[in-house]
């Protein structure tokens, strides 16, 4: 960097804070919050009191989602008076959820990081059927569910169709509030009313049965034929017309009903019958198995899209009710849709996309120095699904000291960086390299800001001058001087003397290029500020 710009930088720095004390030193009760077992829908919430002083104002940053949040807003902190915040968990999923609040003090030109919070609480389902998929995704979680669903009452086909005719899917039984036995198709929506038994309403109404995974793909084979997952009502017509035919978007349809659309290629079923379509499908190849890949790829992303866009109504989740009362096992994506965004594969090997992620406590980096020391934070919050790696950590101009950093920041977590000031350097910035294992280099900007107890003068008292300074430091004040005195940026006397008059010269010849506190005293007044030794 020029020597200009580093005077210029100083200079700015300088007259953001020469004025006043700066000073953002704060305490938590807290670095890790642990919410335990929270379940699912419901929220819990801990008190993070933050203890500390500032002339800014203190800035939460919330990673990973909306399973964490904060209170709304967070007072400037003027005082050392505690800030308590509310930090709550709301959990969607029976899974382990992690997280990271980033608190930091904005500045101007400049930002620092005064603490990392994990995060962390167990979503749990309040139902116990599903208590063995607590933290199971993808492959495991397709396991786990067929082991659940797996080995039903398989009732024969006949029953099952009797069930569904007379109980499941009548409206006299299955609290619609029919007053006759009534049954609706679900493709047209046309109903049988006053129908007597299953043969009444297939001889004299025209209904059969749909198997939403035809028949014809598993032979008629049981349990899967009889499985009343995936069968409905319909009417005859109907059924024929959807045949053997997948399910897909119908642009051109050669016969429509009700909402129900179809062509050569391809059955769309009425809006009202999307989503417990999709379920039933996507329940049909985890309990049993893609049966001659008759479900593509392209389908299955139509089923998964379905699914999620037509949630589960009240008469869905009766009717997965109803089955379990004969069946002996539920449909999982009817209890829990949530378990779509776990699952990404339900005709091959499933895994989650990857997604690297990650973000920076700060884009650019306040560090102070003052007489307790220089030593900052900085991190990076992983907010993807896979491990951030820090391969290598440098400086641009070797002025920044890296005294230790985490190597690797797991999901839901961050790395920490704790770094520090060469004090033997008269440059006020540089900047931090970060080699990460995707391959990006990560550059930020720090810039130094001196904090050493500096006390206010009269406007326009004292001068000091050159700044930087070399080999002396020239004086000038309008009233009569009387002494000085240089110490180090810890507060230790390095130097002092005499002065006289309204002007004098300090030498600096025996002092290293750094950091210092000069200290003027004249009669009735003292003047402290920063000092930069550079040659």
């Amino acid at each position: 960097m020029p020597y200009y710009k580093i005077v210029r930088s100083f200079l700015i720095v300088i007259c953001l804070f020469l004025w006043r004390p700066v000073s953002a030193q704060l305490t938590t009760n807290a670095a890790l919050l642990e919410f335990g077992d929270v379940q699912s829908g419901e929220r819990d919430s801990l008190w993070l009191v933050i203890s500390g002083t500032s002339e800014g104002k203190w800035e939460i940053e919330n990673y990973f989602g909306p399973a964490f949040t904060v209170s709304d807003s967070i007072a400037p902190a003027n005082g050392s008076a505690p800030d308590s915040i509310l930090v709550y968990f709301s959990p969607t999923q029976n899974l382990e959820y992690h997280g990271v609040l980033l608190i930091r003090h904005r500045q101007p030109f400049a930002t620092d990081l005064l603490a990392v919070i994990q995060l962390s609480g167990n979503g749990r389902f309040n139902d116990p059927y599903y208590a063995t998929t607590f933290n199971l995704s993808e492959e495991a979680l397709k396991l786990k569910l067929k082991d659940l669903i797996d080995g039903h009452v398989s009732l024969g086909y006949n029953s099952a169709r009797n069930e569904m005719f007379m109980k499941i899917d009548n409206k006299k039984v299955n609290g619609r509030g029919a007053a006759q036995n009534t049954l609706e198709g679900v493709y047209t929506g046309k109903e049988a009313v006053g129908y007597s038994s299953r043969s009444d309403a297939q001889n004299r109404f025209n209904f059969n049965t749909e198997h939403t995974y035809p028949q014809g793909q598993f032979n008629k084979s049981e349990p899967m034929r009889s499985d009343l997952h995936h069968l409905f009502p319909t009417k005859v017509y109907a059924n024929s017309e959807r045949g053997n035919k997948p399910f897909g978007i119908v642009t051109n349809p050669s016969w429509q009903e009700g909402g129900s659309k179809s062509n050569n290629n391809y059955f769309e079923p009425r809006d009202q019958q999307k989503g417990p379509t999709a379920r039933a499908m996507l329940y049909f190849l985890i309990r049993y198995k893609n049966y001659n890949g008759y479900v593509s790829n392209k389908n299955q992303q139509l089923l998964m899209d379905w699914a999620r866009n037509f949630e589960p109504t009240a008469v869905e989740k009766r009717r997965n009710e109803d089955i379990f009362k004969v069946q002996k096992n539920r449909n999982p994506f009817v209890d829990h849709p949530e378990f779509l965004e776990r699952i990404h594969n339900f005709i091959g090997p499933s895994e989650a996309p990857e997604n690297y992620s990650y973000g920076l406590s700060s884009e650019d980096l306040l560090l102070r120095i003052s007489s307790g020391g220089s030593q900052q934070l900085f991190a990076i919050a992983n907010n993807g699904n896979v491990t951030v790696q820090v391969n290598s950590v440098n400086t641009a101009a070797g002025h920044l000291q890296i005294d230790s950093f985490d190597a690797a920041a797991a999901p839901g977590e961050a790395a920490v960086f704790y770094l520090s000031w060469d004090m033997n350097s008269a440059v006020l910035s540089d900047t931090l390299l970060l080699n990460l294992d995707n391959g990006d280099l990560v550059q930020v900007p720090v810039n130094v800001v001196l904090e050493l107890g500096i006390e206010k003068a009269e406007a326009g008292n004292v001068s000091i001058y050159p700044v930087p300074a070399s080999d002396y430091l020239e004086v000038r004040s309008r009233r009569p001087l009387e002494r000085y005195l240089i110490a180090g940026a810890d507060g230790k006397v390095l130097d002092s003397g005499l002065l006289s008059g309204l002007s004098g010269r300090i030498s600096l010849k025996d002092l290293p290029q750094g950091f210092y506190l000069v200290r003027i005293g004249g009669r009735g007044f003292s003047f402290s500020r920063p000092l930069i030794i550079a040659r």
